[in-house]
């Protein structure tokens, strides 16, 4: 019998190791859970302010692009008479 009491005692043993196994590793998830999500969210505060400045920049280079695009217009229609003209002036000739 003393094989069956040393076999139940190495038994509770491992069972013992195991909870206790169970319990640091469950606590050491859950620090990794809350590093992980810690960082995931700084990483989203850090994504959102770029987004801003993106959206911020592109606000800028539109009201920039506004007066390039009139200017451009004006010398299309400058080029659209400088054409006609010359054509008016090599009918005539």
């Amino acid at each position: 019998m003393p094989n069956l009491h040393k076999s139940a005692e190495r038994v509770q043993s491992l069972i013992g190791n195991h909870k206790s196994w169970s319990v640091k590793n469950l606590h050491f998830e859950g620090i990794d859970r809350k590093s992980f999500d810690d960082g995931f969210k700084n990483n989203l505060v850090e994504v959102e302010k770029k987004e801003a400045e993106i959206t911020h920049m592109e606000g800028k280079v539109a009201k920039q692009e506004q007066p390039l695009a009139k200017k451009a217009e004006k010398l299309k229609e400058k080029e659209i008479e400088y054409v006609k003209k010359e054509e008016k002036e090599a009918d005539i000739f």
